[in-house]
């Protein structure tokens, strides 16, 4: 190779070595702005911290249809939910184990499709609120006031003062009534 060629071949380098310096130099600043522009969106966007960032929203249509399939017992689940009853309240209610709720609590938010209580109160809320008093009644096949009306009695109490107690609590196997 020629001396001419040689230098010829070491200022283009050069030259392409400067237009990265200089690109990678106007990234950085853009990068720079980016964390500014986020930071300042931060100070004036805060999350309030009892909100999750992270809740899930489903199409309207989609929520309605995996509603209305839930058992009266997981209504009934979802109701003390929405009525802001803790997983220790609603076993008490319900006369089972703390870890028995959150295994039921888990698998209705499997049928749901949601992740957690934040993701039933802005999904579920809307539906069980638009719903009509009868078509709930005959769908879930517990009024939709249960919460309010029966949900702080003791199981105890629940049994005598509760008529939708027998279709939540009892459980039917194979033609054989559980409790």
């Amino acid at each position: 190779m020629k001396s001419v060629e040689i230098t010829a071949q070491m200022l283009r380098f050069s030259n392409e070595l400067a237009d990265l310096r200089k690109l990678i130099s106007d990234q950085a600043d853009e990068i720079k702005e980016l964390k500014k522009f986020k930071e300042k969106l931060e100070k004036t966007h805060s999350v309030p911290a009892n909100i999750s960032p992270m809740v899930r929203h489903l199409e309207t249509s989609q929520a309605e249809k995996l509603f209305w399939v839930c058992t009266p017992i997981q209504h009934a689940v979802i109701q003390l939910i929405l009525a802001g009853f803790s997983n220790q309240e609603i076993a008490d209610r319900l006369d089972t184990s703390l870890a028995s709720i959150k295994t039921r609590f888990r698998h209705l938010c499997g049928r749901l499709s949601i992740k957690g209580r934040e993701d039933l109160k802005t999904n579920y809320k809307p539906i069980f609120d638009a719903a009509d008093a009868e078509e709930y009644k005959t769908s879930a096949r517990i009024i939709k006031s249960w919460a309010e009306k029966y949900g702080k009695l003791t199981f105890k109490q629940a049994k005598s003062k509760d008529p939708y107690h027998k279709d939540i609590c009892e459980t039917h196997y194979r033609g054989v009534t559980m409790t």
